[in-house]
């Protein structure tokens, strides 16, 4: 990673708003964020049938994406391949990536693999004009440039037979591509994401599946990258001065909450896990404005304070329709209702946020049974 070292474990919360996509194999624990994720994947290139056919030029008039030559052509977008320029450590030296047409590169791949500190796509412009490419037309087969340093390959060519890519001359691509015959590469490499239905790399029958999560954790092994630089060192059993070993850690306590809130919630708002609410108990006073209401809202609110529980009071003068949606938005476990009709009964209710129904309970006995209540949570 970027703060050093190369191995680290993210911990990840399931959530379909995550901003991560996760893959995971449906038979054992492989589990990988997908910029990370790799696949079952054949290294040795298929062998070209003795009755291929041979190369042959079509012209594909402003048909650049392969999108649309696949279209043009009759043919599914699998069955083509593109040819992708890139420029390493701003501008250091260029490369091309061959890939299946319909995969996505995945650059922090392809950038570990080159130990690069950066690399980019070149502005189309720049490509042109400084090394007379054909963009949108380039292909391995037939190509010749003396800036590209090295040609590379994804592992999905390696499968590849009778294939399309580009013909390095405008509006033309070729057909019958097969690579072990027509490309010429250099070195082949995982340069592309992972997806769902893809072999798992760790076990021999999984597949692979997607999920999306939020990102609540992250642990970096940072090896001596930092004890090395400060001239760190400590003495080992035998005696020899050794550079000590290094880790961080990162917890994210804004994303562990906006997670919480994503597994636990319904229609009309938050259900805060106990252990993680903000307050335990809200007490709802529908009259604030009569002195027993009052008084009886303080009297509850400091026996459960002295018991050591969080209490919201809302004695706001609004109407009990306004207090009971702002309540379950914002969904404190507990909820105490003390109202008029309830003063005449010597009860207030009690609900719990994720219970469908409330429950009467004698005003001498409310503030004991809410300390229970909490007590059963923890």
């Amino acid at each position: 990673g970027a703060i050093g070292g190369d191995r680290t474990h993210e911990f990840q919360v399931l959530a379909d708003s995550g901003e991560d996509v996760l893959v995971h194999c449906d038979q054992c624990d492989y589990a990988a964020n997908q910029e990370k994720a790799t696949t079952r994947r054949n290294q040795e290139l298929l062998p070209t049938p003795e009755n291929a056919p041979a190369m042959e030029q079509v012209s594909t008039p402003d048909k650049k994406t392969i999108e649309d030559v696949a279209t043009f052509l009759g043919i599914k977008e699998e069955q083509s391949m593109k040819m992708l320029i890139y420029s390493v450590n701003q501008g250091e030296y260029l490369v091309s990536l061959s890939i299946r047409g319909d995969l996505e590169v995945n650059e922090i791949k392809l950038k570990n693999f080159l130990q690069a500190e950066s690399i980019e796509i070149p502005a189309e412009d720049q490509l042109i004009e400084e090394h007379g490419l054909t963009i949108g037309y380039l292909g391995l087969p037939g190509f010749s440039n003396e800036a590209i340093k090295m040609h590379l390959a994804d592992y999905s060519v390696v499968d590849m037979q009778d294939c399309v890519c580009g013909a390095n001359r405008e509006d033309t691509h070729v057909l019958h591509v097969f690579p072990a015959r027509d490309m010429k590469v250099d070195q082949f490499l995982d340069a592309s994401f992972a997806r769902a239905t893809n072999p798992c790399p760790k076990c021999e029958s999984g597949l692979l599946k997607e999920r999306r999560g939020i990102e609540v954790g992250q642990v970096f092994q940072l090896g001596d990258k930092y004890s090395k630089a400060m001239g760190l060192s400590v003495l080992s059993k035998e005696g020899r001065p050794v550079h000590p070993l290094m880790g961080c850690y990162g917890i994210g306590i804004s994303r562990t909450a906006a997670a919480a809130i994503e597994q636990n919630h319904d229609d009309d708002g938050i259900l805060w896990p106990y252990a993680i609410a903000p307050y335990h108990v809200t007490i709802l006073c529908l009259d604030p404005q009569k002195q027993e209401s009052a008084d009886l809202a303080r009297e509850l609110h400091d026996q459960l304070k002295a018991a050591g529980i969080d209490v919201l009071v809302d004695d706001r003068k609004e109407r009990p329709g306004i207090k009971f949606k702002d309540a379950d938005l914002i969904g404190c476990p507990i909820r105490v209702t003390i109202g008029a009709k309830g003063l005449k009964q010597g009860v207030v209710e009690v609900k719990q946020r994720n219970q469908p129904e409330a429950e009467k309970v004698a005003l001498d006995q409310a503030g004991s049974h809410l300390v229970e209540l909490c007590q059963s949570y923890q």
